[in-house]
């Protein structure tokens, strides 16, 4: 009796190179619900992912690209940040005040600046040296600090001579002073206006901290003081009257 063969030929099947299906093949050959599976399973994730990975290009891009608007106003305010809501309103108002387009030009009033912190210093020094500061608020000893380092100016060349006239009760007046190195005095300026007190307006009167009464001026790298001179104007004859 012969015996029996279980040994597979060379050539058959099993032993037949398959070339792996593409993508394109195995869909051919899907019907109906199977389509839709493979669909969810395969290539959902996908499209998700690119869709992600392109909105987060475009965003970035925009972002980067787009034009900002450009800055007309920027208030830096040092030690009255629990002003903050009524500064957050102020800068709102006076936009719609002088009727900005808010897509071209931006006002801008940061109250997060704390004169104890050395980080808050700099940067506002930093900004004073760049021009990209128009008015300072701040406490009347610290200010005064500013008017010596001759960071801010002399406010009757700035101010309409009405408004000038109108605030003449209220004024910081003070020195810009010339120092070396060891802090010798080398020379100072004339007495001038260089601050207006603001703790007569009832908006700051909610506030009152003994031994904090808030000074305003006009900083002297400014490439807006007209529109410091006008926010001055509205602050002590439109946003008082709110």
């Amino acid at each position: 009796m012969a015996s029996k063969q279980t040994r597979l030929s060379d050539d058959a099947s099993i032993y037949e190179r398959r070339e792996p299906q593409t993508d394109k093949q195995k869909w051919s050959e899907l019907h109906g619900k199977e389509k839709l599976t493979y669909f969810k399973d395969y290539f959902l994730v996908r499209i998700l992912v690119i869709i992600a990975v392109l909105a987060f290009v475009g965003y970035f891009l925009y972002t980067a690209l787009a034009p900002k608007p450009e800055s007309i106003l920027s208030v830096a305010v040092a030690d009255y940040s629990y002003y903050s809501d009524m500064f957050t309103d102020l800068q709102n108002s006076f936009s719609d005040y002088i009727d900005i387009d808010t897509e071209k030009q931006s006002i801008t009033i940061d109250s997060s600046y704390y004169m104890s912190d050395s980080t808050s210093v700099q940067k506002i020094s930093v900004y004073f040296f760049a021009g990209d500061l128009d008015v300072f608020i701040a406490p009347e000893d610290d200010f005064i600090n500013y008017v010596h380092n001759g960071y801010l100016t002399e406010l009757s060349e700035q101010l309409p001579n009405d408004l000038f006239s109108q605030l003449s009760n209220q004024f910081l007046q003070g020195e810009v002073i010339d120092t070396d190195v060891d802090g010798t005095e080398l020379s100072r300026t004339e007495t001038g206006v260089y601050g207006v007190y603001l703790d007569s307006l009832p908006c700051f009167q909610t506030y009152q901290v003994e031994g904090k009464r808030p000074v305003i001026g006009i900083v002297s790298t400014s490439n807006y003081m007209e529109n410091a001179a006008e926010f001055i104007d509205y602050l002590f004859n439109v946003y008082q009257q709110n």
